[in-house]
């Protein structure tokens, strides 16, 4: 199989890793052009080349585990994006935390909201300490927070 135009093992890793945290596949998909089909046989051909470095028996050739090392570093890269970028964005967490205040009841809000209490957990998080490095949105946090929904 041939890799698709625009696509190398780099970019399939990135958009795997993003497919494996996303609550909204399609959206994912359709920022890259493509739907599940689409997907379906992008990632196929990717997997035949990896499942192929995995196997490969002969040690003279150097495809084998430059490909696994790329495939490694590729990985490592992509984590390292998604571990820093945040869940939602400010106004998002914002809106569903004084839903939640609002409410007293965050099992409603997140089934009203579709997102996950993980999501918020690791929302919360990174909010959390962007904020205490940034006094100037601690403050705008606490006052959308005070505001009456």
């Amino acid at each position: 199989m041939q890799v698709p135009e625009g696509w190398d093992l780099e970019r399939w890793v990135d958009v795997a890793t993003t497919l494996a945290q996303a609550e909204d596949r399609s959206a994912v998909l359709s920022a890259h052009g493509l739907d599940e089909d689409g997907w379906a046989a992008i990632d196929a051909v990717f997997d035949a080349q990896i499942s192929a470095a995995i196997h490969e028996d002969t040690a003279e050739d150097e495809l084998a585990p430059a490909l696994l090392e790329r495939l490694g570093k590729a990985q490592a890269a992509a984590q390292a994006r998604h571990a820093t970028a945040a869940p939602l964005s400010f106004e998002a967490f914002v809106q569903v935390t004084r839903a939640i205040v609002a409410s007293g009841d965050p099992v409603r809000i997140f089934e009203e909201t579709r997102i996950t209490p993980m999501t918020f957990a690791q929302a919360n998080m990174h909010w959390a300490k962007v904020m205490s490095a940034n006094p100037a949105l601690a403050e705008r946090f606490a006052a959308e927070i005070a505001k009456p929904r």
